[in-house]
């Protein structure tokens, strides 16, 4: 059989499939809108390094005053580098600031809020972040989500630990909190541009369950399954009932072929022959597929019918669907 009429077989029953299910996309919020700062690694204060600091914060604090913001910038990024704590980047945030790019500077004063900070450098951070997430486009909050016991936090495909600041834009998030041996919590929060939100949640530990499920207990399956089974079984008979007919009549057109026509020679007679020969042993052969696609689906879907059946389960046993086969697969 040619790789087209394959193609075709197989296009045709996964829509008669996707035409009896629906799939549940989880809408993905652009990444770049999540901002997570990166704390830096804990590395011993040396001599040099303090020393390189000071001299970048100085001449941070000359270039702005001379109104040389790339530069500044360049000295601030060097002077967090050598000593990454609250006040470094507290005045890369200010440079940030001054520069006008808002999504940055939000970032870097989230970071300074994630270190440890004094009491005035705290309050400056703090004015940072209400003047700089609003003007963030779209407008940002910032948001500390704690966790009992320390766990991770999922939130747009993006796993980090709790207790941790991020940013997030104004709305409502809905975020999953994920431990070893503990049920994962969903939490729904809602972000308000311009300020900060703490959320606290307890995890519940997980249920002890057996590995193997007993014989006579097999797990339910959903209701609707066996019918979707049938039904698409019918569909693709029906299909090769479609195709057998088509068989059929290249079938009779070989036959037409097969004796001398008026006003035909037989080299052309014999390469028509030839070519309704081929159309009918290819049609045919694809509708036996089909039968047999069909029947393979439609007898999947009477067994179902015998299983336990249960409406609200819809994740347990799913079909499965390959080019030369049908089934389902799940746990029982």
């Amino acid at each position: 059989m040619s790789g087209s009429w394959k193609r075709i077989i197989f296009a045709y029953w996964v829509l008669s499939v996707w035409c009896s299910t629906t799939v549940a996309v989880e809408p993905n919020f652009p990444d770049e809108f999540v901002i997570v700062p990166d704390l830096p690694e804990n590395q011993p204060l040396t001599d040099d390094r303090k020393k390189a600091a000071d001299h970048a914060m100085d001449e941070t604090d000359t270039a702005m005053e001379a109104a040389r913001l790339e530069t500044a910038l360049s000295y601030a990024k060097i002077a967090y580098q050598q000593v990454p704590n609250a006040n470094t980047a507290l005045r890369w945030a200010l440079v940030l600031e001054a520069i006008g790019n808002h999504k940055e500077a939000f970032a870097k004063y989230l970071l300074a809020l994630s270190l440890d900070a004094t009491e005035e450098e705290l309050r400056l951070i703090q004015l940072g972040l209400k003047q700089e997430s609003v003007a963030c486009k779209p407008p940002m909050g910032w948001v500390l989500l704690r966790s009992d016991p320390q766990a991770e936090v999922e939130i747009y495909q993006r796993r980090i630990p709790s207790s941790r600041w991020i940013g997030l834009p104004a709305g409502q998030h809905q975020m999953v909190i994920i431990k070893d041996g503990y049920e994962a919590e969903t939490a729904t929060i809602t972000v308000v541009a311009g300020q900060s939100k703490c959320m606290k949640v307890s995890l519940l530990a997980a249920a002890k369950t057996n590995s193997v499920l007993p014989e006579s207990a097999p797990s339910a399956i959903p209701g609707y399954l066996p019918w979707v089974m049938v039904g698409s079984g019918v569909a693709v008979a029906l299909g090769g009932a479609g195709l057998h007919a088509w068989a059929m009549d290249a079938a009779d057109e070989r036959n037409q072929y097969a004796s001398p026509i008026p006003g035909l020679n037989d080299a052309e007679r014999y390469d028509k022959y030839v070519l309704a020969h081929d159309q009918a042993e290819e049609r045919a052969m694809a509708a036996y597929i089909l039968y047999g696609i069909g029947a393979a689906s439609v007898v999947t879907g009477i067994v179902l019918f015998a299983l336990p059946q249960d409406t609200e389960a819809t994740s347990q046993l799913m079909p499965l669907v390959l080019p030369d086969r049908i089934g389902a697969m799940g746990r029982f």
